[in-house]
């Protein structure tokens, strides 16, 4: 039941993602994961509420790809007048991709430790001035 209710979850913000693409004009999926990704960033929605299935389906994310990859090859006569074009394009796509997903992963680890910093400063100033009083 656990992993239905996690498929659920996840199918639920596809679909508002969907809802969303009528009146907001990008990707619905694109929409869906800034849905998600806002959700789980206010604390709507709690990590292990999507955990077990983000995992799996993330393990097997590389099987996503063989469609496009089927469309390239389908397409490869109209795409060789344009490879060097193409190519950069998916060159700098992916590094930048890399390059935004290494910042953005490092401001999130910068935010935990200081987190954790203010939090361990609490709990000793909070010890701190309990024992005063015995």
């Amino acid at each position: 039941m656990l992993i239905l209710n996690q498929l659920m979850t996840l199918f639920l913000f596809g679909l508002a993602g969907h809802l969303l693409a009528i009146v907001i004009p990008l990707p619905a999926l694109i929409l869906a994961m800034l849905l998600l990704f806002i959700s789980l960033l206010m604390g709507w929605i709690k990590k292990d509420k999507i955990e077990l299935v983000s995992s799996q389906l993330m393990a097997i994310s590389g099987l996503f790809f063989i469609p496009m990859i089927v469309g390239i090859i389908e397409y490869w006569r109209d795409i060789g007048s344009v490879i060097i074009p193409f190519l950069l394009v998916v060159t700098f796509g992916t590094v930048g991709s890399l390059a935004l997903t290494a910042l953005i992963l490092e401001w999130m680890i910068h935010r935990q430790d200081a987190k954790e910093a203010r939090e361990v400063k609490l709990d000793k100033s909070a010890k701190g001035t309990g024992r005063h009083g015995e």
